[in-house]
């Protein structure tokens, strides 16, 4: 899994502890930084949400970009603002399949 911290990073901003599954397309990926945009599936009005990739699964995210949906499986960084609303701030990615 490399070297991702599970836990508080800072005061505004913590991994979940357990990964979700989430249908989405990939459509963006910077393979020098490992990181990316997504678009949840069942959420089309919402904005792309970044995320980061590990070394492990780099080629099927490759392979995930040509399909119009994946399923990915990944932790989610949440951020707390001043107003104390809570939400996604991106996405790491630690498993990728593809739909048939």
């Amino acid at each position: 899994m490399g070297n991702l911290v599970i836990g508080v990073i800072d005061y505004n901003r913590h991994l979940s502890g357990v990964p979700v599954n989430i249908e989405c397309e990939i459509f963006s990926l910077d393979t020098t930084t490992l990181s990316g945009h997504l678009e949840l599936i069942d959420n089309v009005c919402a904005d792309p949400i970044y995320f980061t990739v590990d070394h492990g699964v780099i080629n099927r995210c490759i392979d995930a970009m040509k399909e119009k949906r994946s399923n990915v499986t990944a932790y989610r960084e949440m951020t707390t603002n001043a107003l104390g609303e809570t939400k996604i701030k991106k996405f790491h990615v630690i498993g990728i399949s593809n739909n048939p």
